[in-house]
C-alpha cells in the first residue's frame, strides 16, 4: 500500500514504494516520532525502500532485520 505522510503543514514525505529524489524525502511515521539519527528508509533508484539492515514487514513498515528475526 502506497502512502504519503504529512509531517506538518510544510513537509510531506514519501512512503515505501513512492518516487523520490533524495533519502530525506523517504520517511515513515515511526522515524519522525522517534527522531532517531538512523532512518528506516532510503531513496534507492528514485524509489523509497527500506534502508540497509531493515526489512519490510506484513504491515508495509520497515523494521530492523534483528527485530524481524525475533518474531
Amino acid at each position: 500500500m502506497l502512502k504519503n505522510y504529512k509531517i506538518n503543514q510544510y513537509h510531506c514525505f514519501a512512503a515505501i514504494g513512492n518516487k523520490c529524489d533524495n533519502s530525506y524525502e523517504c520517511y515513515q511515521a515511526e522515524d519522525y516520532k522517534n527522531d532517531s539519527p538512523i532512518k528506516s528508509m532510503m531513496c534507492d533508484l528514485n524509489i523509497c525502500t527500506c534502508a540497509d539492515n531493515y526489512i519490510l514487514n506484513v504491515e508495509d513498515k520497515c523494521i530492523s532485520k534483528s527485530a524481524g528475526k525475533q518474531k
